[in-house]
């Protein structure tokens, strides 16, 4: 069984990220809109759910060694254009200490790793 569906748009005199239900027109039209929308709002069982943590992943843990080789060309751009690689893709030692992190040594090396 089909349902028949109702076509509302949607008129906006300009755009802006606040409106109020007085600055729409409503309508019935059969017509193709261009139409923006933002939703913003908290989901039924976690309002006390904090969705913004440190960034614990893409963050460079040791000195010298080149960071990301796995992670797509993109990635790595935009790791090097934000400042947080060098050029040569190793960390970037004073961006990476004014995140309050400290950049560990290589290490010793395990048998049979050159």
């Amino acid at each position: 069984m089909n349902a028949p569906i109702l076509l509302l748009a949607l008129a906006l005199s300009s755009q802006s990220q606040t409106a109020n239900p007085g600055d729409f027109a409503w309508g019935d039209y059969d017509a193709d809109v261009e139409f923006h929308y933002f939703a913003n709002g908290v989901r039924r069982g976690f309002s006390d759910f904090e969705s913004i943590a440190d960034n614990n992943v893409f963050v460079p843990t040791v000195r010298d060694v080149p960071y990301g080789l796995n992670m797509s060309a993109e990635t790595r751009e935009m790791m090097v254009s934000s400042g947080l690689l060098n050029e040569d893709l190793t960390p970037n030692e004073a961006v990476i200490e004014a995140m309050g992190r400290t950049l560990q040594g290589l290490g010793p090396r395990a048998p049979g790793y050159p």
